[in-house]
């Protein structure tokens, strides 16, 4: 990165982003970043924050309005209400599921007090019965007692045996959406399912404006490039479980424009 030549404030060149400054004070910021690498690389970061800043609501609504008029093609109005509104179906879908698992961790003690009593009766009932006359290998009562064997062992066993493992289609690939965060490691850690395939999908508003997208797989200090696919506000990657080491990774989606510099667009984060 070039040293500039030319000093402007952090505050300056986000007013000259959002076009906020007097026509004559505008064209001469201009004429300065086009003489100056240094300034210009200066720029590009304070755009990327703009974005961040953007992307995280932190802009207020005058901002937000001159940035979506600046930046943003006119089709991605529509766009981001309705990603807006796919983030709100997803919190909702969300808060449901934790209230659906805080219902069954309540439920959890009572279910096993009444299969424990339930075992017991049994237990007694069986007692009391005189032994059954032996039977041919293979025969009724040799899976009756297998069954009987499996509820005294446990509720636990006996479900699997008669339920079986889950389907392998399941068991094989999941899907998890995660949510973007403009810092890395300040963002929700969500814990990856235990499938072997998980497709990954990573909501962002703005990527038409980009001429591709890169996604960076950090893991402390280590770093990979996945292969992603684009569907309209959505980029989507997939990690496989095995290839993956216990503990925290950090996704880093960048925009690349035609230049073929990039801009970070958010960081997602989960855990194995």
């Amino acid at each position: 990165m070039a040293n500039p030549k030319h000093k402007l404030s952090r505050d300056d060149m986000m007013a000259f982003l959002l076009g906020e400054l007097e026509d004559a004070e505008q064209s001469r910021i201009e004429s300065l970043f086009l003489s100056d690498a240094g300034l210009r690389d200066e720029l590009e970061t304070v755009k990327s924050d703009l974005f961040q800043a953007y992307q995280s609501g932190r802009l207020n609504e005058q901002r937000t309005g001159a940035y979506e008029k600046r930046f943003l093609p006119a089709s991605i109005d529509k766009d981001r209400k309705e990603f807006k509104a796919m983030l709100a179906r997803n919190e909702a879908e969300r808060s449901k599921e934790a209230e659906a698992e805080a219902e069954t961790e309540k439920e959890a003690p009572r279910a096993a007090r009444s299969a424990t009593s339930s075992t017991q009766k049994k237990s007694d009932e069986q007692a009391q019965k005189p032994a059954p006359e032996p039977a041919a290998p293979g025969g009724r009562s040799a899976v009756l007692w297998v069954v009987l064997a499996l509820v005294l062992l446990g509720g636990g066993a006996a479900a699997f045996f008669l339920m079986g493992p889950s389907s392998s289609q399941s068991a094989h690939r999941a899907d998890l959406t995660l949510r973007s965060f403009s810092i890395r490691g300040k963002s929700q850690l969500i814990p990856l399912p235990a499938a072997k395939e998980v497709q990954l999908h990573l909501p962002a508003i703005g990527l038409s404006a980009y001429a591709g997208v890169r996604v960076m797989q950090l893991y402390g200090d280590e770093s990979a490039e996945l292969s992603a696919a684009i569907a309209a506000e959505e980029v989507t990657v997939v990690v496989r479980r095995e290839e993956l080491r216990p503990g925290r990774y950090d996704l880093e989606l960048s925009g690349v424009q035609a230049s073929g510099e990039t801009v970070v667009l958010g960081y997602f984060s989960f855990r194995k």
